[in-house]
């Protein structure tokens, strides 16, 4: 332990977004974000979800202006698919979102990434893989050993 760190336990299978520091909430946007995937390999499936709005208005929910983005993990022997996909309220538009999806843990690198069935560029180092992609309503990710 070091003085001026605060560790943080993170459960296996977890899916946790992350945007860069910001001043004030005004200035929220989730147009360019982080997910943070924690493998696990005694975790099978798993999933999460994240919510979002105008950060404004009040009962975003109940008036339908807003999006759930859901994400899912699927663990078999020589692959790791995460599966994500929207749900979008009837009165909120969507804007195109850039993520970048962060797998930590992993053993070894990947033999190749694959987004909608094409393969992606990814970085791999310190048993974490980085790759960025832009989100459509469905996308599925799948990490190939």
């Amino acid at each position: 332990l070091e003085r001026d760190k605060i560790p943080v336990f993170v459960r296996g299978g977890a899916f946790i977004p992350r945007i860069d520091p910001i001043g004030t909430t005004d200035l929220y946007s989730l147009s360019n974000f982080d997910v943070h995937f924690y493998f696990d390999k005694e975790v099978a499936s798993s999933n999460g979800k994240i919510y979002n709005d105008d950060g404004k208005s009040p009962n975003t929910f109940e008036k339908d202006r807003y999006e759930l983005i859901h994400f899912e993990s699927k663990i078999k022997k020589k692959d790791i698919s995460i599966h994500v996909n929207y749900k979008v309220g009837l009165n909120y538009k969507r804007k195109t979102k850039h993520m970048r999806f962060i797998t930590h843990n992993l053993e070894t690198s990947p033999k190749k990434v694959l987004v909608d069935s094409k393969k992606v560029d990814f970085s791999f180092r310190n048993n974490q893989l980085q790759m960025n992609i832009v989100l459509n309503k469905k996308n599925t990710i799948k990490l190939c050993f």
